[in-house]
């Protein structure tokens, strides 16, 4: 202007940047608005461009963040609850809030707790259910978003908790499958924008993702508890049959087996004369040490009746010798009883306790026998019930054991221990006599 500054007029025009005034301009009345539209054109290219700049750096800093909680939900070191608070902290420093939160499906109703920062610490492990505004978020499954709770039915404050002036509730969503949802409430200066959820979105697909790691890595821990807890109830090795087949029928196959029946003589006696208690305590010492001698063997223990103990070999797998693993079974059998079991037993005044076994091989059905309900993984046959009728056979004892074997399964057997018959008996329904 040729104007001297004192003599600019008193009047200006306002620079204007998204409505907002940055500057304002005095000029000569005759080219004020040419040199206002100038000025705030260059403004506005300038300020369009520290925009452009500030996202790209933005997205560059929110990019680094998520990458970097990715890298620690693979490391073993830091725990799940460490790692939530870290990522809640990294949410919160792109979204300028007073609280935030992270909730996970307790039992496919209830929204549980996970962590959170900017509260107490009531902020971890309680619960709420699906009519809140997180379980609108949860049902459908989109952000829902309110800048007035007070106002919004479907908010539920708890019973001594506070009012925020706004809450952002986001769905953490892995594929289709819903794993928890983000909480965040008090949006530091103002209200929550558009931008802000779009970064709120980001987090969520790393949230989702964290969470339903952690939820996989639970399930796989329960698999195995059950495994190994389900590996007491039955043998291991039906147990990994159990997990090969994958679908489970009714029906079996037949094939060989070599099968072992062992029970108390005396039992009833016995369990007459002492007290239950002493009774379970007693069985149980002498079941662990059999139990041990047949896994030794290579043996499947089938079950455990009373004080009745069945054993079978080569299922569910063929073995290259079933006769003698049995029989060598059976031997070591009578000895612990002799050098174990009955010593013990002994100081609990019980001194007529023996042991009879029987074995046999030969033909049977081998597979699940039941219902589509209940099954159960046996063997049937013949050859099973001349195992129990030889084992019932050996005469009762003041003190040790008693074991017969059939001819088959002592012609099979490589053991010199099992060549000599000792005797020939008629087992029920045989029509024929068994030697023994």
């Amino acid at each position: 202007s040729s104007h001297q500054a004192g003599a600019l007029p008193e009047d200006s025009a306002d620079i204007l940047i998204e409505q907002k005034v940055i500057a304002k301009l005095r000029a000569p009345a005759e080219n004020r608005g040419l040199l206002r539209d100038l000025l705030q054109g260059a403004a506005a290219q300038e300020y369009r461009a520290q925009l452009v700049k500030q996202a790209l750096e933005e997205s560059t800093l929110l990019t680094s963040d998520l990458d970097r909680i990715l890298s620690l939900s693979q490391l073993d070191a830091i725990s799940f609850e460490d790692l939530l608070k870290h990522y809640l902290q990294l949410l919160r420093s792109h979204v300028w809030v007073e609280k935030c939160s992270i909730f996970g499906i307790y039992d496919g109703f209830t929204l549980e707790g996970l962590a959170g920062i900017g509260g107490g610490p009531d902020q971890q492990n309680w619960k709420i259910n699906f009519s809140s505004v997180a379980g609108m978020a949860a049902t459908t499954r989109r952000c829902y978003h309110t800048e007035n709770p007070a106002g919004d039915p479907n908010f539920q404050a708890r019973e001594g908790g506070y009012l925020p002036r706004n809450l952002l509730c986001y769905p953490l969503l892995h594929g289709n499958t819903l794993v928890g949802v983000l909480n965040l409430s008090n949006r530091i200066g103002g209200e929550f924008s558009a931008a802000d959820k779009v970064v709120v979105e980001r987090f969520a697909s790393v949230g989702a993702h964290i969470l339903q790691k952690h939820y996989f890595k639970q399930r796989m821990q329960t698999y195995e508890r059950t495994s190994d807890e389900l590996g007491k109830y039955l043998s291991s090795k039906v147990v990994k049959n159990v997990k090969a087949q994958g679908a489970l029928g009714l029906g079996g196959v037949e094939k060989k087996v070599v099968c072992l029946f062992a029970d108390i003589r005396g039992y009833t006696t016995i369990s007459q004369g002492i007290s239950p208690a002493l009774l379970v305590q007693l069985l149980n010492f002498h079941f662990e040490r059999m139990h041990a001698i047949i896994e030794k063997h290579e043996g499947t223990l089938d079950k455990i009746v009373g004080d009745l103990i069945m054993a079978v070999w080569n299922i569910p797998h063929d073995q290259p010798d079933p006769e003698l693993l049995a029989m060598k079974t059976a031997l070591e059998m009578q000895k612990e009883i002799v050098r174990v079991i009955s010593p013990e037993w002994a100081k609990h005044g019980i001194v007529k306790m023996g042991m009879g076994i029987g074995v046999n091989s030969g033909m049977a059905v081998v597979g699940n026998l039941g219902s589509s309900r209940f099954m159960n993984y046996t063997v049937i046959g013949d050859t099973i019930n001349t195992a129990q009728r030889l084992e019932s056979k050996p005469a009762r004892v003041k003190f040790g054991w008693k074991r017969a074997s059939s001819p088959t399964c002592k012609e099979r057997s490589k053991s010199p221990c099992a060549r000599k018959a000792i005797s020939t008996l008629r087992a029920r329904a045989k029509r024929s006599m068994l030697s023994c």
